[in-house]
């Protein structure tokens, strides 16, 4: 790809973004509620006012109507215009790093499904069973785009899955209730397909540093659960958007503890 042809790439891949991030925001709200999909037109949640084309352009409709329906003039969630935006920036980054290529369009849908993952976990915390069938289909895509042997995909697949079961197990005998949802075991699996071996530990890693973190901001239940997709789907995200880096990052915390270990030790 030329240079000259960059900025018109990443334009368009903004562009693509922002509206694939509406039609997000559609399965957003429907799928927890279990609603029609495709024969259901846009509709305000609040009033059920039918949206038409000027209501319908990404990310400009939210600011020309200033966050607020146009039949009944509530307030729209801000998440509606966040998603938009977070979409076109990441179709935008992934533009400009892979170009106009085959691996790039299954990336963008990758991080589709991962921000509608992450929007659906933390209002309802559940992970959809429509999403992870789509990540473990683009997952599919993406072992073929990268070449990466399909024995190796299926059995880091298996792999996540087991790991996600022991850490369920671990929950249950250490605290006495269930730890890692169903959600989030099957999610491990569907990860391990875009995973190769020098990715597992930084995954496992980047997940639970960022789980620890959504721990302190995200709600909780009476049990105490707290949506973990957050922190596995950034995980993964940064892990296939960035390997080369998130191996050398990884390998440079490992270092940095081992060294402060040695001189804290010979103190």
């Amino acid at each position: 790809m030329e240079v000259l042809n960059l900025p018109l790439v990443v334009s368009l891949f903004a562009v693509v973004g922002s509206c694939l991030g509406s039609f997000a925001n559609m399965l957003i709200h429907r799928l927890p509620q279990e609603e029609e999909i495709i024969r259901t037109p846009s509709h305000c949640p609040k009033c059920n006012a039918q949206l038409k084309v000027p209501q319908l352009i990404p990310l400009f409709s939210y600011l020309w109507q200033r966050g607020k329906c146009h039949a009944c003039r509530k307030q729209i969630n801000p998440r509606y215009f966040w998603v938009e935006l977070i979409c076109a920036s990441l179709f935008a980054l992934i533009g400009g790093i892979y170009g106009a290529t085959f691996l790039a369009a299954v990336l963008c849908l990758v991080a589709l499904c991962l921000v509608i993952l992450t929007a659906i976990d933390l209002e309802h915390m559940i992970i959809p069973d429509e999403i992870q069938v789509a990540l473990g289909g683009l997952g599919l895509l993406h072992v073929w785009a990268t070449g990466k042997p399909w024995l190796i995909a299926i059995v880091l697949a298996a792999v996540g899955f087991a790991f996600g079961l022991f850490l369920r197990w671990l929950m249950v005998v250490w605290k006495k209730r269930e730890g890692l949802g169903w959600g989030d075991i099957k999610f491990l699996a569907v990860a391990g397909l875009y995973l190769d071996w020098s990715l597992l530990a930084p995954f496992c890693f980047f997940s639970g540093m960022m789980g620890i973190f959504t721990a302190g901001l995200a709600s909780r239940t009476e049990e105490g659960h707290f949506a973990f997709g957050p922190a596995l789907a950034l995980a993964l995200l940064m892990c296939v958007l960035f390997p080369v880096f998130i191996v050398s990052g990884f390998q440079q915390i490992i270092d940095f503890i081992v060294e402060f270990s040695v001189v804290t030790i010979n103190k």
